[in-house]
């Protein structure tokens, strides 16, 4: 009888042999050409976070990062992240909540605060990506040095400066999100540039964005940003592709309106990453309807409906919570306005609007375009390359690829100007550039690209008349002008190096153990609601604008308030304009009682502060919780 025999095992060194050949085959040295430029951009990327590194420092990073957790922890679209302005639209769209039980007081909840306050800021596409990747890396880090009593657990090394916190790693991890979609940034960046002009510009383009300055500090910012670039990139991408096919296939017409779809699906994606992207349908629409003029009404139709049918269901969900299609963002155009000014209208539990009128919009437009053409725009790649790409844009191109798209660029720039002056609110004040608001810098990769474009041909000009090595020469020239517009970046490597930490305001320890003083189902009032909501994982009102009407009307009518928890943005006030001058009843003449005197005023229910904290914090509490 036969038995079956197992097969002869093959050495060891006919593996290495067939590796050996497929490295030295056509695959193999693309596939190691594209390991070490991966390589190579992480071993860039944990340079520049030991070097350059800080954790969330914009209200609207830390926000999407704790909707995000919720998301991922299975409590749906619902913020701890409390505005006043929310509750004002929430009450209003569903008013029959306002009126209390007879049977069931404890039922009573009228801007949802107990059952889960629905979140009516965000859009849901980043948030959506964050939680999916708090699935793999961890959504809440107890902090040792939050719980001083307890000396057994000890951060590790790579988190702490001098021994002490330094790095919160929920924040980390979502850095090393977004510098993977940076490398992705850089990939599609060289690949655009390789197809509209020549592989030696998509070299230097993916060069001059990968040394963008502006895009490393939004890399760790926490924002949205990045996975915005991509979506744009994506649609130029699209709109290229578009034109080609358009010229080289004119008569089939069933192949040309399937762009216009996909065009109108990744604007509307977009728009679900941030709202201001969707003005962006405008410049679409006119640049498919010029390039497609015997199908245009087919085209810009097709646009259109998909693009709306991508983004009615999140618009209806928005609408039937807060009563308007974008929720809080709605208002953005009166936020940091003459009759709202900086935060008072997010902060508002009753706004008056019967002061709004045309001319206002025209004064904050005017008034804001001063600061953006002199600040972002001028720092659109973070580089240097901005003077080449205006000068670019307006050559002649023999192209007709390029001509058409340059065109596209052009009517493109002004809209996004005048849209990031319109939503300009007080977080661009307080966080120059690096901001959500900050529209202009998805235009860097294109930046990068023409001005490699031009540089690249002044290069070869130069080349053709000298009498040198061809070859060297442009080595040289290429790495010295990569050097000269990657200047601001190198400088991020140079001393003195920053603390990781963003204090003042936020100082993640202190954060989490006043949070920790507070029950999971309690309410607190702060000035950084977003970052209690974030390191603290505790429900947190944004300070309303007094501390007796409005604040009364909360603890009251919509959910009691348990704790006050105030940091430098409020104690280091100015004291003429925010304490002497501001009325008797207010946040400043609060603190300066509270600093001065020691004491809280007779109308402020919360009368129990821990020791210690004064005078940079200040803490109050309806006992002493930090006690038990």
């Amino acid at each position: 009888m036969n038995t079956p025999t197992s097969p002869t095992k093959r050495p060891a060194v006919f593996w290495i042999q067939e590796r050996l050949f497929w490295l030295t085959s056509e695959r193999g040295p693309k596939f190691l050409r594209v390991f070490l430029l991966a390589l190579g951009f992480a071993l860039l990327a944990f340079i520049y976070n030991q070097r350059a590194y800080r954790n969330m420092a914009t209200p609207d990073a830390m926000d999407s990062a704790q909707l995000a957790r919720n998301i991922a922890s299975g409590k749906g679209f619902t913020t701890r992240f409390i505005r006043p302005l929310g509750i004002y639209l929430y009450t209003n769209a569903h008013p029959e909540r306002l009126a209390p039980s007879s049977t069931n007081q404890s039922a009573y909840d009228p801007a949802a605060l107990k059952s889960g306050h629905p979140d009516m800021a965000n859009p849901p596409l980043y948030p959506l990506l964050l939680a999916g990747w708090m699935k793999i890396f961890p959504a809440y880090y107890p902090i040792p040095e939050a719980n001083p009593d307890d000396t057994s657990k000890k951060m590790h090394w790579f988190w702490t400066r001098g021994g002490s916190f330094a790095i919160y790693p929920p924040d980390f991890a979502i850095t090393v999100l977004n510098q993977i979609l940076l490398g992705i940034v850089i990939l599609l960046s060289y690949k655009l540039a390789a197809r509209l002009f020549d592989p030696s510009v998509g070299t230097l383009t993916a060069l001059l964005v990968a040394g963008s300055e502006v895009l490393w500090r939004f890399s760790t910012s926490g924002l949205s940003t990045m996975l915005l670039v991509i979506i744009f990139l994506g649609l130029v991408h699209l709109l290229v592709s578009f034109e080609r096919v358009c010229r080289d296939s004119i008569n089939q017409k069933q192949q040309m309106l399937l762009y216009p779809i996909g065009l109108g699906i990744i604007l509307g994606l977009g728009t679900l990453t941030r709202y201001s992207f969707g003005w962006l349908l405008l410049p679409v629409a006119i640049y498919v309807g010029a390039i497609a003029p015997r199908i245009k009404p087919h085209v810009i139709s097709l646009l259109v409906v998909s693009f709306l049918v991508t983004i009615c269901p999140w618009v209806i969900r928005t609408w039937s919570i807060s009563g308007v299609p974008f929720g809080v963002a709605t208002y953005q155009v009166l936020f940091n306005s003459p009759i709202f000014p900086g935060y008072s209208l997010e902060r508002s539990l009753s706004p008056d609007f019967t002061q709004v009128s045309p001319p206002l919009f025209w004064r904050k437009l005017f008034q804001n375009m001063r600061t953006v053409t002199n600040t972002e725009f001028l720092n659109i790649a973070g580089s240097w390359v901005s003077a080449f790409w205006i000068v670019a844009l307006f050559l002649r191109y023999r192209s007709s690829a390029i001509s058409k798209f340059r065109f596209f660029i052009i009517g493109t720039v002004p809209l996004l100007l005048i849209v990031q002056c319109l939503i300009r609110s007080q977080q661009s004040e307080d966080f120059p550039v690096i901001n959500s608001e900050n529209l202009i810098v998805l235009l860097t990769p294109i930046v990068a690209m023409f001005g490699a474009a031009l540089f690249n041909d002044l290069a070869e000009r130069i080349i053709m008349e000298t009498p040198w090595d061809t070859t060297t020469l442009r080595r040289i020239l290429k790495g010295a002008f990569i050097v000269a517009m990657c200047i601001p970046f190198l400088n991020s490597f140079a001393p003195p190096l920053p603390h990781p930490t963003v204090y003042p305001p936020y100082y993640p320890p202190l954060i989490q153990r006043v949070s920790n003083w507070m029950k999971p189902e309690e309410l607190m009032m702060s000035d950084i609601p977003w970052a209690v909501a974030w390191y603290g994982n505790r429900q947190a009102i944004w300070l309303t604008p007094d501390p007796t009407e409005s604040f009364l009307f909360v603890n009251d009518y919509i959910k009691p308030i348990r704790g006050l928890f105030l940091t430098p943005k409020t104690m280091d006030g100015r004291f003429l304009s925010d304490w002497l001058r501001a009325g008797d009843r207010t946040w400043g003449a609060m603190v300066l009682e509270a600093v001065v005197m020691k004491r809280v005023p007779a109308y402020f229910p919360l009368r129990h502060a821990p020791e210690g904290l004064l005078p940079e914090h200040l803490f109050l509490s309806d006992w002493p919780r930090w006690q038990k």
